[in-house]
């Protein structure tokens, strides 16, 4: 997929509040026409202790002077930083890529379609009741504004055992 100027239109957020259906940093980081061009995104991990998350790499030609050769962010950044912060693309020339699995056309479509859904993290569960991001359909029923999913209320009952002194 080719990230044009349209593509980049539809995806801009209408305001700075943070409960936009898109990435003010992701818009940012895309408006840099070097990154643009040469965009991939893995998907995949970076240790056996970490989650699955997606890194947007953008392959650079290393120098003698500069130690580059994949550079870009991982998608924690882009949740994490403020908005009004700055986003360096890091080197990350020597985590294997080979390992992690080229999504960039699916994520890109699923981006333009439900926002920042499309990142593994925020879960909805996190944010079940913020009600700006929720259409409240009725008192057990909510759905997300940004990709569409429909949340039930339910109760849920826990069996646990417990160590108990007499």
């Amino acid at each position: 997929m080719k990230l044009t100027a349209e593509y980049l239109k539809s995806i801009r957020p209408q305001t700075t509040s943070p409960r936009e259906k898109y990435s003010w940093n992701l818009y940012r980081f895309l408006r840099r026409k070097d990154v643009r061009e040469k965009i991939r995104v893995y998907e995949g991990k970076t240790s056996d202790t970490e989650p699955v998350q997606y890194f947007f790499a953008v392959t650079k030609c290393a120098s003698s002077q500069e130690d580059t050769g994949n550079v870009g962010i991982f998608e924690c950044m882009l949740r994490t930083r403020r908005s009004t912060e700055r986003i360096e693309m890091l080197s990350y020339c020597d985590y294997d890529f080979s390992s992690m699995k080229d999504v960039t056309e699916k994520f890109f479509k699923e981006y333009q379609k439900i926002g920042k859904c499309a990142f593994h993290e925020p879960e909805h569960e996190l944010y079940i009741r913020n009600t700006e991001r929720f259409e409240i359909i009725d008192e057990k029923t909510r759905r997300c504004k940004w990709c569409g999913k429909v949340f039930h209320l339910r109760k849920i009952l826990v069996e646990k055992n417990v160590w108990m002194d007499n």
